[in-house]
């Protein structure tokens, strides 16, 4: 999937911090099937520059799924969704896919 062909609902008057929904709406997207491994999430700077957001709440959202496995940086490119997100057992897909219903 091109990252141009991404769309997030951001809402800041939400409770849930807007990195946490990022990561949220990210591991639906793996979950549904809407991303696979390798496919290249928007920069930094292209996500705070579209959403009008802090840069900072885009690198803590990426760090969270880096820290899960979900995705991996290379260095000078940018970051990437792993094989280990779309290895994620059948249970877990079926969990993030129901909670958004």
């Amino acid at each position: 999937m091109a990252e141009s062909s991404l769309h997030f609902r951001l809402d800041p008057s939400r409770a849930e911090p807007l990195y946490a929904q990022i990561q949220a709406q990210i591991k639906y997207l793996l979950a549904s099937g809407g991303l696979r491994a390798e496919d290249e999430l928007p920069s930094v700077r292209a996500m705070a520059e579209r959403y009008l957001i802090n840069p900072n709440t885009v690198v803590r959202a990426y760090a969270e799924l880096e820290r899960e496995g979900l995705v991996y940086k290379k260095r000078g490119t940018g970051t990437f969704i792993s094989q280990a997100a779309v290895d994620m057992a059948t249970d877990d897909k079926q969990r993030i896919v129901a909670d958004r219903k």
